[in-house]
């Protein structure tokens, strides 16, 4: 599909908007990506404000996206998706749980990093489990903040989100939210955010 006119996208509602798609487009679903490529609907840069209207979306799904930006660009584009999202507007997101390969080195579990020697396309046998973990948080470069449930419910709560939820991987709130990349289920963190109805009527409660 080509690009759409910024002007039909504002004008836009009920929306179910993929952040990041790469090549795993979803029928049904906005694809938004940074490269041209198969089912993008439309190619954008994720730092810069989204060309959808005010409480125009009922849904957003992102996977393994958030760790190529910047902490502070990452709290930007969550204030923006709470923008987007009207009252009762779900957010999932996946990224890489950094917590998984730290519980893992503190466990001297070999068996773990062994099983990630080539990690990321890496060229070069990762023959240590620190050199797995670097790969994990860096990945060359492409990567710019290593997650974990907690600083990923923080920075939902400081974008005005609440019911901040972690899930596994193959499981949501709702079918129709799950996106989620079987090939990457070892490794990912899913969390999920709703915008409240009303912003002074959140509680600022999360669940675990």
């Amino acid at each position: 599909m080509a690009p759409w006119r910024s002007r039909r996208l504002h004008r836009m509602t009920d929306i179910r908007l993929h952040l990041g798609c790469g090549k795993r487009a979803a029928s049904g679903w906005v694809n938004v990506d940074g490269f041209k490529q198969n089912g993008v609907d439309l190619m954008w840069d994720l730092r810069s404000r989204l060309p959808f209207g005010n409480a125009a979306v009922l849904m957003i799904y992102s996977e393994h996206v958030l760790e190529h930006l910047e902490y502070e660009e990452v709290e930007v584009l969550l204030a923006e998706c709470h923008r987007l999202l009207a009252p009762n507007g779900r957010i999932r997101i996946g990224v890489p749980d950094a917590g998984i390969y730290l519980r893992a080195y503190s466990e001297d579990r070999r068996e773990f990093f062994e099983s990630l020697q080539h990690l990321g396309g890496a060229a070069r046998p990762l023959t240590t489990p620190i050199a797995v973990i670097n790969q994990s948080f860096r990945m060359g470069g492409a990567h710019k903040f290593a997650w974990d449930f907690e600083s990923l419910r923080a920075a939902f709560e400081r974008a005005g989100f609440t019911a901040v939820k972690q899930f596994p991987s193959g499981q949501a709130s709702r079918a129709d939210l799950c996106l989620d990349d079987p090939s990457r289920a070892f490794e990912t963190l899913y969390v999920e955010a709703v915008r409240p109805s009303t912003e002074a009527g959140g509680n600022g409660a999360t669940e675990a």
